[in-house]
């Protein structure tokens, strides 16, 4: 049966292959710029289905969050974020830099209106924080940026070079000084 799925995967991927994607390196003020809404949040759920977006194909991950705390925009208490790729019955699509989460993970996500409505992160592991507890038991926002293509993460002055991990609320206080700023902290 193993095998069997193995194989129906491999068949898949090969006919359905994911189109390629760039995504640019931002800073963290251009993310936060960018961004219509940044904020902390606990990951509640995630399905994913082949019910894509209008205009698009494949699988698509939907994934619902708590909103804990808002540092730009004004959110409604949920939020739910598509992203492209995920496993659907048999099928798996993988789409690198599209990050994926587990339930009660907490995160802070830079979000923004796609063209057809949803939510989606800017830049997507870019605009992903994952916090974690380091052995001081302080909260730390770790850059998700892991997740997209290793070859440019590592080229040489690159915007994002700038981001690294760093205590929740030096991020938080860093966001809010970038959307004040622009003028963009609603």
């Amino acid at each position: 049966m193993r095998k069997r799925l193995i194989i129906l995967a491999t068949i898949y991927l090969v006919a359905f292959p994911s189109a390629g994607t760039t995504l640019e390196r931002m800073s963290l003020a251009r993310l936060t710029h960018s961004a219509q809404w940044v904020v902390r949040a606990r990951c509640r759920d995630n399905n994913s289905d082949e019910l894509a977006p209008a205009g698009s194909a494949g699988i698509w991950t939907v994934t619902d969050f708590d909103v804990e705390e808002s540092w730009k925009g004004q959110p409604s208490s949920h939020v739910q974020v598509r992203l492209p790729g995920g496993r659907a019955g048999h099928a798996i699509r993988l789409v690198l830099g599209a990050p994926r989460f587990h339930a009660g993970e907490e995160v802070v996500l830079f979000l923004e209106r796609t063209h057809t409505g949803n939510w989606s992160i800017t830049a997507w592991g870019e605009g992903t924080f994952r916090i974690r507890y380091n052995s001081k038991d302080e909260e730390i926002a770790t850059p998700d940026i892991a997740s997209g293509d290793s070859s440019k993460a590592n080229s040489k002055n690159n915007a994002a070079d700038s981001i690294k991990a760093m205590p929740v609320a030096e991020l938080r206080a860093q966001v809010r000084q970038a959307a004040l700023s622009s003028g963009d902290l609603r």
